[in-house]
């Protein structure tokens, strides 16, 4: 959300122009929204390819070096079971990216609707 507000603020002169031209409220709010959801999913991507990554670092580790393996009274007992991360639960993070993406765009784009288009463009 801190992004979205320094980038309207950022775009401000060019919002005005785009008002000045005809841009109706709702494309300017789409154009910020579109914006923020891209960004978010872009990161949200990324970050997820990260966290598979770790989880495959963190099982080769579990069972390369028998971390978390006990044995009591003779038998061995296993204190971490394999990660996983199934696709359901893939998509349910990207999902809720998605919607933070939203929620983190949706202040900034009604500000940048605000924008006067002459004040704009004396700045």
């Amino acid at each position: 959300s801190n992004i979205m507000l320094v980038t309207v603020r950022e775009r401000y002169k060019e919002i005005g122009i785009r008002k000045a031209l005809g841009a109706k409220p709702r494309d300017i709010l789409a154009m910020i929204m579109v914006e923020s959801l891209l960004i978010t999913a872009v990161a949200g991507a990324i970050g997820l390819v990260i966290a598979v990554g770790l989880v495959a670092l963190g099982d080769y580790l579990v069972t390369a070096y028998h971390i978390g393996e006990m044995s009591i009274m003779g038998e061995t007992i296993h204190l971490f079971d394999t990660p996983v991360l199934s696709p359901q639960m893939a998509l349910g993070i990207l999902v809720v990216m998605i919607i933070a993406g939203i929620v983190a765009g949706y202040t900034p784009a009604r500000r940048a609707i605000r924008i006067s288009a002459i004040e704009a463009m004396r700045d």
